[in-house]
Parts: structure tokens; C-alpha cells; sequence
């Protein structure tokens, strides 16, 4: 068997594709837009859609949107939105930096799940930037607090990405424990797109566990 490179999951779900038509609609009313909070916004928008698709372009609109400081909750949205483009373009001290930086707002505005949230990016920074003990600490805690507010998807998440890290560890069976948390939860709730993340990583984790019967089986 070929060996299969480990996936990392970063936040929740991202579209690949801009939808035109969006952009379309998003740049018409930019260009009716005077009023400099909605500005920012439409900016920041624009930025998400073409996350994707050209991140330059994704990043020239995050820092349009930066030009307006005057409202905290869109601050924090601007620089969790520097943090993934950064992220994206291996930038990864850039990525920590801004994803910081987010979460001092939201911490601010005691907005725990948000935190949360924010620390699931701050996880996969760190898991790609071999600080695997810090990983596996910071999403345990992110993934307690999705247990008890019964947030399925990001406490699978935050399984994902601690699986991946106890892996580099080389602590086979931790790794499958995660792995398969999440993939019960990814099977139950019929998202293909982390199905195929989870399931080679898992066949990998048997595979270097010594159980090649199971391995196969995924």
C-alpha cells in the first residue's frame, strides 16, 4: 500500500468554487455603497468568495475591509479572514498571528463558541507546524466545549486534526480512537467531503498500528 499523506481539517466547511453571480451581485452593490461600515463588509465578502479561487485577490479585499476599524465584531471576522488566507498560502506565523488577534476580540465579547471555533484553526497551525503536543491540547479543550454544547461537526473536527497529531506522535491507538470518533459522527451526519479526508488517515493508522486486515477494510 502506498503511503497516504495525512489530511488537515481547518474550520469548518469552505466552497471551492466562487459562485459568479454572487461576486457579480456583491461588486454591483459595492459600487451603490457609500455608507463606510457596509463597505468593509461587502469588502470582506468578496474576500470569502474568492478564497478559494485566487487567494491574492482574496487577501486585496481582506485588507480593504481592514480600513474600517470602528466595529469590533467586523474586526474580528477581518482578521480570522487574514488568518485564512495566510493559512492557505503556508504563512503559517502569519496565520497564528491573525487568528490571535481574533481571538482577543471574541474574548472581549465573551463569545466562547467562537473561541472555540478560532481555536480549531490555531490547532491545525500548530499540527502543521509539528507542535503536536500543543495541538492535541488546545483542540481537546475546543473539543470539550462542542461536546457539551452538542456541536457535533467541529467536536469532529477538533477529533480529526487531535488524531492526525497523536499519529505524528506515533501513538497508533490514540490516533484511531479520534479517527473513528469522528468518522461516526461524518457518517452519521452523510458529509462525503470529511468521509474522505477520515478514512484514508484511519487506513494509515492501522496500517502502522500492525493491523494491515483492518487497514484494508478502509
Amino acid at each position: 500500500m502506498r503511503k497516504i499523506s495525512s489530511f488537515i481539517l481547518l474550520l469548518f466547511s469552505t466552497i471551492v468554487f466562487a459562485q459568479n453571480a454572487k461576486v457579480d451581485s456583491l461588486t454591483l452593490e459595492l459600487k451603490n455603497t457609500k455608507e463606510k461600515y457596509e463597505i468593509a463588509n461587502i469588502n470582506l465578502q468578496l474576500a470569502k468568495q474568492y478564497e478559494r479561487i485566487d487567494i491574492k485577490k482574496s487577501k486585496e479585499f481582506t485588507h480593504r475591509s481592514l480600513q474600517y476599524k470602528s466595529n469590533d465584531s467586523l474586526l474580528a471576522e477581518i482578521y480570522n479572514q487574514l488568518g485564512r488566507t495566510s493559512f492557505f498560502e503556508a504563512q503559517l506565523d502569519s496565520a497564528s498571528f491573525y487568528f490571535e488577534k481574533t481571538k482577543q476580540y471574541f474574548k472581549k465579547s465573551n463569545n466562547q463558541r467562537r473561541i472555540a471555533k478560532i481555536n480549531i484553526s490555531l490547532g491545525a497551525v500548530l499540527l502543521k507546524q509539528a507542535n503536536y503536543k500543543k495541538t492535541i491540547e488546545i483542540l481537546t479543550k475546543s473539543a470539550s466545549f462542542f461536546e457539551k454544547n452538542n456541536d457535533q461537526l467541529n467536536a469532529a473536527k477538533c477529533y480529526n486534526n487531535i488524531a492526525s497529531a497523536f499519529a505524528e506522535l506515533n501513538n497508533y491507538s490514540k490516533a484511531i480512537e479520534y479517527s473513528k470518533k469522528a468518522l461516526l459522527i461524518f457518517d452519521d451526519q452523510n458529509l462525503t467531503h470529511y468521509q474522505l479526508i477520515t478514512l484514508p488517515n484511519l487506513a494509515m493508522q492501522f496500517l502502522k498500528n500492525g493491523d494491515t486486515l483492518t487497514a484494508i477494510n478502509y
